[in-house]
C-alpha cells in the first residue's frame, strides 16, 4: 500500500451498546498503528523518527454483531484475513455458518479512517483464510519476449511524457501528469491524478486507448480525456510479475 502504517487485529473488552451481544466479552478489533512520527530537530526543522502511535481503532462486526475472540465464545479462534487492494485495506469479515467462517466478499476500508469504501467478491467458493498484497495478472508477461506491457509506475508528478509511438503502454501516475505528447498511441492506458494537457490528437489514438483522470482537471474532457473519476484512489504501486527470463 505504500504507507507507514500497520494494521494488526487486536482484542478488547467492549461494554454493552445498542448491539445485541454479551457485555464484557473480549471482542475482535482492527488497529491502525503509525510506525513513524515527525519530531523536532534540535538544529531546526523536523526529523522522521521510528515510533509507534495509535492512529485509529475499529471494532470488527459480522452481520451487525461484534466478533468474540475468547475461547469460550469462539472455540475455533476465528480471525479475519487482511490484505490490501491498491490504496485500500482489504479485510474478509467472518461469515455466520460454522462450516463457512469466511466469505468470499472482501470489504475495502480507508487506510486511516477505516470507513468502508466498497466491497469486491472473489470468484471462488473456497474459504478465504488469508489475503496478501494485491496483484494484477493482466500485467503478467515477459518484456524480454515481447508479451508483456510497457509499464511506467510513478509515485509523484510527471512534467511530460513525449515519444514518437507508444503501444501496449500502462502509465500509472499517482500525481499530476502535466503533458502527454506522442505521435501514435495504441493499446494503452494512462492514468493520472489528474491529467493536464494532451497533445496526441484522437485521430492518432487507435485500438483501446484509455486516458483516465481525476475530475479536478482544469480542462474537463478537452483533448479526449473522456473518463473522469471523482474519487480515484491510488492504483498500485504496480509491477510486472514476470519481467525477465533470467531474474
Amino acid at each position: 500500500m505504500g504507507t507507514n502504517q500497520v494494521y494488526p487485529t487486536v482484542a478488547a473488552v467492549i461494554g454493552r451498546t445498542s448491539n445485541s451481544f454479551q457485555p464484557n466479552v473480549t471482542k475482535l478489533g482492527l488497529l491502525t498503528a503509525g510506525t513513524s512520527v515527525a519530531d523536532t530537530n534540535p538544529s531546526g526543522g523536523l526529523i522522521l523518527v521510528r515510533q509507534f502511535t495509535t492512529v485509529s481503532e475499529k471494532a470488527i462486526q459480522s452481520d451487525g454483531a461484534y466478533v468474540p475472540v475468547s475461547p469460550s465464545n469462539n472455540p475455533t479462534l476465528i480471525g479475519v484475513p487482511e490484505g490490501s487492494v491498491d490504496s485500500s485495506l482489504a479485510i474478509n469479515t467472518t461469515g455466520t455458518g460454522s462450516q463457512a467462517p469466511y466469505t468470499n466478499t472482501i470489504s475495502l476500508l480507508g487506510p486511516v479512517s477505516l470507513t468502508q469504501r466498497g466491497t469486491i467478491m472473489l470468484d471462488t467458493t473456497d474459504p478465504i483464510t488469508d489475503l496478501s498484497e494485491s496483484f494484477r495478472p493482466e500485467l503478467n508477461g515477459s518484456a524480454a519476449a515481447g508479451t508483456g506491457p510497457a509499464l511506467i509506475d510513478v509515485q509523484g508528478n510527471i512534467q511530460s511524457l513525449r515519444g514518437l509511438t507508444a503501444s501496449g503502454l500502462v502509465l500509472n501516475d499517482t500525481g499530476y501528469l502535466n503533458l502527454i505528447k506522442t505521435g501514435q498511441l495504441s493499446n494503452s492506458t494512462i492514468l493520472a491524478q489528474p491529467i493536464g494537457h494532451v497533445q496526441t490528437p484522437p485521430s492518432h489514438r487507435t485500438n483501446d486507448v484509455l486516458l483516465i483522470s481525476t475530475n479536478n482537471r482544469d480542462f474537463g474532457k478537452r483533448g479526449g480525456v473522456n473518463t473522469l473519476v471523482a474519487n480515484l484512489y491510488q492504483i498500485g504501486p504496480l509491477s510486472l510479475t514476470n519481467d525477465s527470463p533470467n531474474p
